[in-house]
């Protein structure tokens, strides 16, 4: 790393190894009802090495920070789907994966309680040995959270809002008929989350909150499966913060 007035600037490298999981070598589980995944006793382990650069601005309320990076893997577990059968998926090695990527973080405290967090990341997962994109796999991603904090007396209020955006996916599809594959692309979507805590006593905090307020859902997206609008809510006593008066 080097220091620069409120600039960081760093640079670094890495090496390393992962062994398969048992659920990667043995388990066979469902999912979802039309998916079934099975564990390959004869994964290789991979490996892989990292090198990344990037730039840092930290000054008051502001912070923000730009990262390159490129991580070579060898040996590559993940999931692959069957060519015959399209709801079989198993764990497979791929020889050998680029990963080239940037990511953008931005955070800012704003007046009236307000604060802000900005993410952005393109990723470009790359297999060597026929020079394209991995399927199941999203260029780009996104996240957006504003967050706004209350205090009056005994009432603390806590609100995020928060947007994940979830770019385009190729994959390959199997006509069961016919039995040819085609490749397709799931469609980009954006999910909006809100939570809110309400500390109306000392020690006791209740959340309310919905998942996919837009009630965003994909049917065919089994890869990233959102089951439609959910509310939520949970209470929390903290016993050692409890106060009762005498």
């Amino acid at each position: 790393m080097y220091k620069l007035k409120s600039m960081r600037f760093r640079a670094g490298y890495s090496m390393g190894y992962r062994s398969p999981g048992i659920k990667e070598l043995y388990m066979e589980f469902s999912p979802v009802p039309i998916v079934e995944i099975h564990g390959n006793p004869d994964l290789n382990p991979e490996s892989a090495h990292y090198f990344s650069l990037s730039a840092e601005y930290s000054k008051s309320i502001l912070n923000t920070s730009v990262s390159l990076y490129q991580n070579n893997i060898t040996d590559m577990i993940t999931e692959v789907q069957s060519l015959t059968d399209p709801r079989l998926w198993s764990y497979e090695n791929i020889n050998s994966v680029r990963v080239n990527g940037v990511d953008f973080v931005l955070r800012a405290k704003l007046n009236y309680g307000f604060s802000v967090n900005a993410s952005y990341s393109y990723t470009n997962p790359t297999d060597k040995n026929t020079g394209k994109q991995l399927l199941n796999s999203s260029n780009n991603n996104a996240g957006l959270m504003v967050q706004y904090n209350y205090s009056k007396k005994r009432y603390n209020l806590g609100v995020n809002l928060k947007a994940n955006y979830y770019g385009e996916v190729p994959y390959n599809e199997m006509d069961e008929i016919s039995g040819e594959t085609a490749s397709k692309i799931h469609n980009d979507h954006l999910i909006w989350n809100l939570t809110t805590t309400h500390k109306v006593f000392s020690g006791v905090i209740l959340t309310l909150g919905v998942h996919n307020i837009f009630d965003t859902y994909e049917l065919n997206n089994i890869m990233n499966l959102f089951p439609g609008r959910r509310f939520f809510t949970g209470l929390r006593v903290n016993i050692h913060e409890l106060k009762f008066k005498s």
